[in-house]
């Protein structure tokens, strides 16, 4: 493997010239990793000395806080407790300040057969700062706690070690990095050289993990370029645990709904007995300086999952429990594993009948696509052109506000065919936080929209765009396709996926009506809202409890939640 980065200089832009040899990977052993590791390590502490913010995001460093590990713990040790060891190995592949073993050992003194038990701690870390920390603190809580308990701190890459310790150890408990490549953008470096060996570098170790670690592949999906390596990480820690082993981890909320990691979800849900699923949410904050919601699983390593605890946690104490049977991981099975977060055992149910409906991507002459590139988009735009320009945050439910801005045929190869036509448009950036997070609206021909939002339109234009529209904006819409969103991007993918339902020529010319009124007026009365997500809820052929049920995912206002209330009521009743 080399990785060559040409010396910078002022007016000529930098070349990174990244290639690998697949002969080296031959032979996929320890040494090989290790090395590349040590050379990743040397070259990240070059770019990074100085401790702080962007060191953190380039190791992937995002320390656990302890109401993140507090339930995964709980399950952990509840499981031991079950059959008490009297020796007992565990490991943190990936310790940080090793304030997960110090959480881990509190929670095990409180039990009282802990005091016979022999505890052999290994903990490990490729950052020898932080491994030196966690070694302190670790000893430290072990005196505190008067356990029989050995400390053993070694500085070097997991991945590279897991290789050679597979089934060693009872329990692993670990948050692993989740660095990539695009944990830091140009703007973290002062030279664009830098910038260029930080990329080559975390490509190239990425490459390597993906070489080496096949089981996390999902060839469809996977793209080196912005490979997220906690998932190595866990494949990494289900290696160190012995059969009928214990593995509780930290991971990002994304694992359990992306396309990447549908490889290793299966693996995860049919080669080992998930116990539990905790999900928290990014609103709180449960690593500072990013807006990042998380997960913790414990499982362990026998027999299949049957029944899944999965609860979800988020501001002012609130909190969603629901548990997935073997039934219901048939239906998840269809979906990639897909977890649906934030959903009660009861919601998860409509899901699946809700999944019956057609897809919007199969829907005959519909086409869904991005438009415009935004990249330096300032420096084409005009006060006056051929085709108005639109953005992301101009749209909301119904509506938008131009800003006067236009491009011209030039600014174009070649002028996509749905800038000729009218289509619906939708946020693509929607954050996890947002009360509602599709909001799209209708433009008419000779409008471009740059690639902040996403479009639809209909080649044959025998679709109904307002009744289309009106079902985008439902409230059942969001439900069903909140659960397959794993980031902060309501993307085309996911709404390709999302089902629509048939309506009846009657419906239609109601919902047309209601649509229209919308989009002609600036004040959107919420009765007319509440009436249409109720017509479009019957047209998914919910009934009245699961329409309600759907709504209860929702956080209204009271007076909203009336409003939806009432028109509930009504429309079911004169349905009847």
């Amino acid at each position: 493997m080399s990785i060559n980065a040409s010396a910078s200089t002022a007016n000529r832009p930098v070349s990174v010239d990244l290639t690998l040899d697949d002969a080296l990977f031959a032979e996929t052993d320890k040494s090989l990793l290790n090395s590349s590791s040590e050379y990743y390590y040397a070259q990240m502490d070059s770019l990074f000395p100085e401790s702080g913010r962007a060191r953190a995001k380039a190791f992937g460093q995002f320390f656990t806080p302890n109401y993140v590990s507090a339930p995964m713990i709980e399950s952990i040790v509840d499981s031991l407790e079950v059959d008490p060891p009297t020796v007992l190995s565990v490991i943190d592949p990936f310790c940080g300040d090793g304030r997960l073993v110090v959480d881990f050992l509190t929670s095990l003194a409180g039990k009282d057969w802990a005091s016979a038990t022999e505890i052999n701690l290994s903990i490990w870390d490729i950052d020898k700062r932080v491994l030196s920390q966690a070694e302190e603190n670790i000893l430290k809580a072990v005196s505190e706690l008067a356990l029989h308990c050995t400390v053993s701190a070694s500085c070097q890459d997991a991945f590279s070690e897991a290789l050679v310790k597979e089934g060693m150890f009872d329990v692993c408990i670990t948050n692993p990095p989740w660095s990539s490549t695009k944990s830091l953008k140009k703007s973290f470096f002062d030279r664009e050289e830098e910038y260029c060996r930080y990329k080559a570098v975390c490509e190239s170790y990425a490459q390597m993990l993906d070489k080496i670690y096949e089981d996390v592949n999902d060839a469809k999906h996977s793209r080196i370029v912005d490979t997220n390596i906690s998932r190595f990480g866990l494949s990494a820690s289900l290696r160190l645990i012995r059969r009928n082993g214990i593995c509780g981890i930290v991971m990002p909320e994304s694992f359990l709904s992306d396309s990447t990691s549908r490889t290793l979800r299966k693996y995860l849900f049919t080669e080992t007995n998930v116990h539990r699923i905790d999900y928290f949410s990014a609103s709180l904050k449960p690593f500072k300086g990013a807006d990042q919601g998380c997960v913790s699983c414990v499982m362990s390593s026998c027999e299949k999952s049957t029944n899944i605890q999965v609860q979800s946690h988020y501001e002012n104490n609130k909190e969603v429990k629901a548990y997935i049977d073997a039934t219901s991981l048939e239906h998840l099975a269809k979906i990639g594993y897909s977890i649906p977060l934030g959903y009660t055992t009861e919601q998860i149910q409509i899901l699946f009948k809700l999944a019956n409906n057609r897809e919007l991507g199969l829907m005959p002459g519909i086409c869904i696509r991005k438009e415009k590139d935004e990249t330096r988009i300032t420096d084409i735009l005009k006060s006056k052109g051929d085709f108005t320009f639109i953005k992301g945050y101009m749209v909301n439910c119904f509506s938008m506000k131009t800003e006067g801005t236009f491009l011209s045929y030039s600014d174009f190869k070649k002028v996509p065919d749905s800038v000729y036509m009218p289509k619906i448009v939708w946020r693509d950036i929607s954050r996890a936080s947002q009360k509602k997070r599709v909001k799209a609206t209708l433009v008419p021909k000779l409008y471009v929209a740059g690639n902040s939002l996403g479009v639809i339109y209909s080649k044959n234009n025998e679709e109904n765009m307002y009744v289309l529209l009106a079902i985008i904006n439902s409230y059942v819409f969001e439900f069903m396709i909140n659960a397959k969103l794993a980031n902060n991007h309501v993307s085309l993918e996911a709404m390709k996926k999302t089902g629509v339902p048939y309506v009846n020529p009657v419906d239609s010319t109601w919902i047309t009506s209601i649509v229209s009124e919308l989009l002609a007026n600036e004040s959107q009365p919420i009765e007319k809202i509440a009436l249409l997500n109720a017509r479009i809820g019957h047209c998914y052929g919910l009934t009245l409890e699961n329409y309600l049920l759907v709504l209860d995912k929702f956080d209204f206002d009271k007076d909203d939640y009336r409003c939806f209330l009432l028109a509930a009521k009504k429309e079911w009743e004169e349905c009847r």
